[in-house]
């Protein structure tokens, strides 16, 4: 055990088993680990910083995210920072500037993929991708607006095209269209906005790209299968409180879509992200979708909803 993890103070019967002397402005009585860093109230459960830092950041019963652990080198500094300016709802605080991480985003994941960061609250915290492409890059669903992400786009060469995997993770389309002069891409059934070009069921809106139709989170949801290997699921592949889920009703939708996208993966192996929640993961084939599903009902991936269905107890594990 690391002498900086041995130095963390520890509070019994707390998830996470820390304590906070940020007091009720910054995280109250959340069982943080005391230092520089702290995540308020205001939390909206997004995911986000968990992502960016999963070794910084946990989860409380509530879902909200807390401090579980200060960052102890230069590189955990870092990606905490990614956490704090991507934060959608500037809940995450750090008594250190994070100009210089800033500058990072999007900050590379795999292959030719990128986790934006830069989570806009008008799309409830959901990430966005951008995937360095020959023929031009791609955005999938959009980030906030901000001009640190801008400039390092544009030397990563722009945007061709933005997909947005359903109506609720739009964000701030138009001005990256009228920034970079990218299309817009979205199914028909969810075109609130004026998008370029209208999707109608499974299409291959680009060379190496298939949009697929997954009508139930809202009727238009589609997820986007890159170059036989990236999935990309939007809300498909979901956290509803208790559970992850294949999908979810929503009131005027004709419920949740049975298909399973990882059957559209057909090479040696799958990549998943879910731009709402921001879980990544790869599972070699056969039997991508299988193993999709017995990873989101693992009981290590979301402590906490697995202590709100066997209680109390539970937390205390």
């Amino acid at each position: 055990m690391s002498r900086a993890l041995q130095a963390s103070p520890v509070a019994p019967g707390i998830p996470g088993g820390y304590t906070s002397k940020h007091g009720a402005a910054r995280a109250g009585d959340r069982g943080e680990c005391s230092g520089e860093l702290f995540v308020d109230d205001t939390c909206i459960e997004c995911d986000t910083c968990r992502e960016l830092a999963p070794d910084v950041f946990g989860s409380l019963e509530s879902g909200q995210s807390f401090v579980q652990r200060q960052p102890w080198t230069a590189s955990s500094w870092r990606r905490a920072l990614h956490a704090v300016v991507s934060c959608p709802t500037s809940s995450i605080g750090a008594e250190r500037s994070a100009k210089e991480a800033a500058r990072d985003l999007p900050v590379h994941l795999e292959g030719e993929v990128y986790r934006c960061g830069y989570s806009s609250e008008a799309s409830y915290g959901a990430q966005s991708y951008f995937l360095l492409r020959k023929g031009g890059n791609l955005l999938i669903d959009s980030p906030r607006f901000a001009a640190p992400l801008i400039r390092r786009i544009e030397e990563l060469g722009g945007v061709r095209s933005m997909f947005l995997t359903h109506r609720d993770d739009v964000a701030d389309h138009a001005r990256f269209r009228e920034r970079f002069g990218c299309e817009r891409i979205i199914h028909r059934d969810d075109a609130v906005i004026e998008a370029e070009v209208l999707l109608d069921g499974d299409r291959a809106p680009g060379p190496g790209l298939r949009a697929i139709h997954l009508p139930g989170h809202t009727r238009g949801s589609c997820a986007l299968l890159v170059d036989d290997k990236y999935l990309f699921t939007g809300d498909h592949l979901w956290a509803w409180r208790v559970a992850w889920r294949w999908g979810a009703a929503f009131p005027g939708t004709r419920g949740p879509s049975r298909r399973s996208p990882c059957a559209s993966c057909s090479t040696t192996a799958s990549s998943g992200f879910s731009p709402d929640t921001g879980a990544a993961c790869t599972f070699p084939r056969p039997a991508c979708g299988r193993r999709w599903k017995s990873w989101m009902r693992s009981p290590g991936r979301f402590p906490e909803r697995r202590a709100r269905r066997r209680g109390p107890a539970a937390a205390r594990e």
